[in-house]
């Protein structure tokens, strides 16, 4: 599949894909640290702190690749309290 974005336009880091789960039914990915760094930095807390209260949302169908955003949890701002695992909420 070919990228959209012109060279220069982005930054590229490449990443394995792990299985993890019952049967290796989840796949798992990095995100470079940078960027986690950028967003915590631009909601003025840690990059821990951020982790912990956001979650990535992928966006994906009728383009290639696929779009991730960061949106809080909101049941999780300030409580210093992690996400519950494997919430793989819809919508």
């Amino acid at each position: 599949m070919e990228s959209p974005f012109k060279p220069g336009d982005t930054y590229k880091k490449r990443y394995r894909i792990n299985q993890v789960g019952r049967d290796g039914a989840t796949r798992t990915l990095g995100i470079p640290p940078e960027v986690i760094e950028k967003h915590a930095e631009a909601a003025g807390i840690t990059p821990e702190e951020f982790c912990r209260t956001y979650q990535a949302v992928a966006q994906y169908n009728s383009f290639p690749g696929l779009y991730y955003e960061f949106e809080p949890i909101p049941e999780k701002i300030g409580t210093g309290s992690p996400p519950e695992p494997n919430d793989t909420t819809e919508e």
